[in-house]
């Protein structure tokens, strides 16, 4: 490129520069573009000295070029506006107040132990980029099983399927095999959740679809949970149920739902009276367990219906695992301190070219 730029009156560095260019590189021809290769020749600590400093001197050219009503033509390529430039800066100002609560969800709770940075991008910020075509899955699933709990869809699989069809065209799919086997796998999973739906389990359904909101104190300040059950149960001895609808591929361990906070934490809300009436039923403050139905798993070789792995009741305050989570997240987020951690969640991770943690993401931060 600065082959491409040189001009009569060029210094010597850049002339030296000028002769490793042997063919004309294979990019578009912009402003962006250009600004991108030069800020990236000149922190290349395996380029020339020469050709580095030809990259910052045509850089300095470029932030310097005005038009003739004196405006800039090239902000970009001032260094002052490059991200990761500078050190890391304290706003000045917390999020929240001291006596404002901490609003946390259930279903981030684990997200924000995996990776802190990940949860205040999604959480706080509100950067994700919207629905992909697996939440688009879930949403499709979890509204039908709804309807039939709630009674308003009968429990009849061709019903549920033709709804399906209804709307499956909205999750434009770039691939036509993959959406026809995924809208597959979206009858399966239905006929798994209706055959679980039928099944006799002792229950009663109290409540489909449930929010609730639980305020608490930890650690000298308000907190306030909040979550939507996808199911509330009572047993025989009127006790609750949490049931929370999975579709995701591959389950997750005994022990990791042992320790799963989201499911923890609905008990808790239970425990604390978070459910007293749903349309009419009085729900008990004394949770029997939570499980998670996987409806796109088999329960097993030998069995049919969904896999489903169960976490025990909740004991007192204290007595389990999960809620040291959520005390370390409540403090995390306290202090405003959401690193970067690296780990299996950042193949699916939408906040790559943003995060020190990956290389697509030092690129723009360093």
């Amino acid at each position: 490129f600065l082959a491409e730029l040189r001009g009569p009156a060029i210094d010597t560095d850049i002339a030296a520069a000028a002769t490793v260019a042997g063919t004309r590189p294979d990019r578009r021809l912009t402003i962006p573009d250009l600004v991108a290769d030069l800020r990236s020749v000149a922190v290349d600590p395996q380029t020339r000295d020469c050709v580095r400093r030809a990259a910052t001197t045509r850089l300095a050219r470029l932030a310097d070029a005005r038009s003739p009503d004196g405006r800039r033509l090239v902000p970009a390529a001032d260094p002052t506006r490059w991200w990761g430039v500078d050190d890391e800066t304290d706003p000045g100002t917390a999020m929240r107040t001291d006596d404002e609560p901490i609003r946390l969800r259930g279903s981030t709770l684990e997200q924000l132990g995996t990776c802190p940075l990940q949860w205040f991008l999604e959480s706080e910020a509100r950067g994700s980029a919207g629905s992909n075509q697996a939440a688009g899955f879930g949403s499709i699933v979890h509204a039908l099983a709804e309807a039939v709990t709630r009674g308003t869809l009968p429990p009849d699989l061709e019903t549920l399927t033709d709804r399906v069809d209804a709307v499956w065209a909205r999750l434009e799919f770039e691939i036509p095999w993959h959406s026809e086997r995924e809208r597959s796998q979206a009858r399966a999973a239905l006929a798994r959740f209706l055959e679980w739906h039928a099944s006799d389990r002792g229950r009663t359904v109290a409540g489909a679809e449930r929010s609730i909101t639980f305020r608490l104190e930890i650690g000298g300040r308000p907190v306030e949970l909040r979550g939507r059950i996808d199911r509330v149960e009572l047993d025989a001895e009127g006790r609750v149920w949490i049931v929370d609808f999975k579709t995701t591929k591959n389950p997750h361990s005994q022990d990791r739902v042992s320790r799963d906070p989201q499911l923890a934490v609905y008990q808790m809300a239970v425990r604390g009276g978070a459910l007293t009436d749903l349309g009419g039923v009085v729900v008990p403050a004394e949770p029997a367990g939570a499980e998670l139905v996987y409806l796109r798993a088999d329960a097993g070789s030998r069995m049919t219906g969904p896999k489903i792995i169960r976490q025990d009741a909740a004991g007192p305050q204290g007595s389990h695992p999960a809620e040291e989570v959520l005390d370390a997240a409540v403090r995390r987020v306290a202090n405003e301190h959401f690193p970067a951690i690296v780990g299996d969640h950042c193949r699916t991770c939408p906040f790559t070219r943003s995060c020190p943690a990956d290389p697509r993401g030092q690129r723009v931060l360093s």
